[in-house]
């Protein structure tokens, strides 16, 4: 298994130098646009990333973005225990309410979505 990704860091390793090592001269216009690639390409995808740990997370804690409400995870409640959960859900409750309140304005705000 080892000999496997060594081979695979080698290879990815031979095609970086091959691809880094060839000289294509570029007109001022396509550096431009290579610099827009390059800048455009960690962007986008950090934005596809966000939004689908965004659709994750709601689902995770089911909230219901309509009446404003969320439930805490069966994994979260067995970790704590009811004694802690309780604890921390009065404790927190305000901070936690506020969170899901500026999800959903966020969401109003930069998705245009309507809840």
């Amino acid at each position: 298994m080892l000999a496997f990704f060594r081979r695979l860091y080698a290879a990815q390793q031979s095609l970086k130098h091959y691809i880094h090592n060839t000289r294509i001269p570029l007109s001022p216009t396509g550096q431009k646009v290579m610099g827009l690639v390059y800048f455009t390409i960690p962007v986008v995808g950090g934005v596809y990333l966000m939004d689908k740990v965004s659709a994750i997370s709601d689902a995770k804690w089911n909230i219901n973005k309509e009446e404003g409400t969320y439930t805490v995870p069966k994994e979260v409640e067995e970790s704590l225990g009811r004694d802690n959960l309780n604890k921390y859900r009065n404790i927190g409750r305000e901070s936690l309410d506020l969170a899901v309140q500026e999800k959903i304005t966020m969401d109003k705000l930069v998705y245009g979505k309507q809840v």
